[in-house]
């Protein structure tokens, strides 16, 4: 029968199987790759083939970045990135709560985007925008100078 962890004295030339199962032994250092587990440890580096995937399974969330410039003065850019496309709903509001602009309402591709927010007549202050998908909502804060 084959063991499942194994190691290597020689950097992951050839790989020994580890016989009884780990015991006392201190690993120092783990790295995951193609569905294995690897450990750094005083003896060698040893090797764990996993049964199962290492990924969850699911969807990818929709990435809400931070807006730059962050403080501001006239404009701004809102980073979305979405692995798929998909319906999202970007909207700003202001410190009290109150809708300021809806910057994007609909469907986008798949892939970064750059939403650019145009500030010329708002007052300076703390706002707030939200990014809304099917999968969730995300919010971010931004400050206008």
């Amino acid at each position: 029968a084959k063991s499942f962890i194994q190691y290597s004295d020689d950097q992951g030339l050839n790989w020994h199987n580890l016989e009884p199962a780990l015991s006392g032994s201190v690993g120092y250092d783990l790295a995951l790759c193609r569905d294995r587990l690897y450990s750094a440890r005083h003896n060698g580096l040893w090797r764990l083939d996993l049964t199962t995937p290492t990924r969850e399974p699911g969807r990818e969330q929709p990435a809400l970045g931070q807006n730059f410039p962050n403080p501001f003065s006239m404009s701004t850019q809102i980073p979305v990135a979405l692995a798929r496309p998909e319906w999202v709903e970007l909207a700003i509001f202001d410190a009290t709560g109150q809708l300021v602009q809806r910057l994007w309402k609909g469907e986008l591709p798949a892939g970064t985007h750059q939403l650019p927010v145009h500030a010329t007549d708002w007052p300076a202050g703390i706002y707030f925008y939200r990014l809304q998908t099917k999968a969730g909502t995300a919010v971010r804060q931004m400050i206008r100078q």
